[in-house]
């Protein structure tokens, strides 16, 4: 039980499902549509709408958001390794590209403001690691580019507005009863219907994966801490930084960090980020102004730009804290219901690698539907069997936890360093400091979707 909701499993759920490799020959030719909800209208639900409307099947596709429109906040993000070959392939490259931000490099600089060390960017396909990638986009810009994309692709292909996928806002999943082969949901307005197929892609804090997953229990086992908490904010841009494309963070031991994102022409982006504590845990369930508060304790002495960024904290509409957290569950489906993106294997901030997963996780579960047609249950299986060896790479954590941070002397060893290899001209930041390793998991080729080459 959970807010009231309770939770039924049939024989279903509890069925030996068939593994069929993703090599498996397609057999979906004559295979009934499926009627389809996706739980969430982000990046991971949005973008799983976007493959599924190119599957020959011509699936029924409804997404639900809780709120009542798009979110107009969050924040930057970019697309790492598969990221911008899976929006190219979808067609939608060029209308990320018009809506990128410009970042040109990461720096690093000390209290005083003085810049120590410079790395360019990551390329695009070009590895899973760096700071700043060649695309580099607003979170709600790049929902915006898939939620049109999808509605565009099914305008094209049936020439008209149809209803074979729709978007409802201020309204979402609350109740879930596993039936022989179908889902009966109740949504929050009192409504319900069934569906062949549920999709929970309501990000890290999943009310679909807490019915599922953990309906009788009233903290969330799934959620894997890091030891960090961050808070961000949009706040108005200095006159230096009108001209400015960088990337700037500023260390202190302890690994406390400032940072601020130059790049977009309207505003400048602040990230606070530092250990944890289990007061910052439970401060994100205290009121805005309790949260900046305690920000504001942790950054009065910081030096460089603090003063001025905590004075804009102040007065900012847009702030947001949380404990940085990994999502890990042992199945990402029960039944016919099924984790996506951040609900099911959120790798956290510190990757850098959430919204490309999330794209990877849509493009595979799309195509292992497509590929194995009615079959349901052999798709879902052969989702988990290709996709997890991925996740469990962009899960690593980079090592933020080194002995060097936590002192002074530490830490300044660590700026020496980093002068030298930005000196030496080695431009890839994680390649200065670790290995980037090669692709080691290949992304699968489903001729079953109707994708550009």
């Amino acid at each position: 039980m959970i807010d009231g909701i309770k939770i039924q499993r049939s024989k279903f759920s509890n069925e030996k499902k068939l593994a069929v490799s993703s090599n498996a020959p397609a057999h979906c030719s004559s295979a009934m549509p499926l009627k389809i909800l996706i739980n969430g209208a982000g990046i991971a639900g949005t973008a799983l709408a976007n493959f599924l409307v190119r599957s020959k099947q011509g699936h029924d596709i409804t997404i639900v958001e809780r709120e009542s429109k798009f979110r107009t906040g969050g924040t930057q993000l970019d697309l790492k390794s598969y990221g911008a070959p899976l929006m190219k392939r979808l067609g939608l490259i060029d209308a990320v590209r018009a809506r990128s931000i410009h970042e040109t490099a990461f720096t690093f600089v000390d209290t005083k403001g003085r810049e120590w060390a410079r790395f360019s960017v990551n390329e695009a396909g070009k590895g899973y690691k760096g700071v700043t990638s060649e695309y580099e986009i607003m979170r709600a810009d790049l929902v915006a580019v898939l939620y049109e994309g999808s509605k565009a692709i099914v305008t094209k292909t049936l020439g008209k507005e149809s209803q074979r996928l729709r978007y409802l806002f201020g309204k979402h999943a609350i109740e879930l009863t596993q039936l022989d082969s179908r889902v009966n949901v109740v949504f929050s307005d009192g409504s319900s219907d069934e569906y062949d197929l549920v999709v929970g892609a309501d990000g890290q804090n999943s009310l679909t994966r807490r019915m599922l997953w953990e309906p009788k229990k009233d903290y969330d086992s799934t959620l894997r801490y890091t030891g960090h908490s961050v808070a961000y904010f949009h706040m108005p841009k200095s006159e230096e930084e009108f001209n400015s494309t960088l990337f700037k963070s500023c260390l202190l031991p302890g690994l406390k960090v400032l940072s601020l994102r130059c790049a977009h022409k309207d505003f400048t982006q602040a990230m606070l980020t530092v250990s944890t504590t289990e007061e910052l845990k439970e401060m994100v369930k205290q009121p805005v102004e309790k949260q900046k508060n305690l920000w504001e304790t942790l950054y009065t002495d910081f030096g460089w730009e603090s003063k001025r960024v905590l004075a804009e904290m102040r007065t900012t509409d847009d702030f947001y804290t949380t404990s940085v957290a990994q999502v890990k569950v042992d199945t990402w489906s029960k039944g016919r219901v099924v984790l996506l993106g951040d609900a099911g294997y959120c790798p956290s901030v510190l990757t850098g690698l959430g919204t490309t997963a999330s794209l990877v996780g849509a493009y595979v579960l799309a195509g292992e539907l497509a590929r194995h047609g009615d079959n349901v249950g052999a798709a879902l299986e052969s989702y988990e069997t290709v996709l997890r060896p991925y996740v469990e790479k962009v899960q690593q954590l980079p090592p933020m936890n080194l002995a060097i941070f936590r002192s002074k002397l530490g830490l300044n060893i660590f700026y020496f360093a980093l002068a030298i290899l930005s000196k030496l001209k080695i431009n890839s930041l994680v390649n200065a400091l670790m290995k980037d390793e090669k692709e080691t998991w290949q992304l699968p080729q489903y001729p079953e979707l109707e994708l550009e080459e």
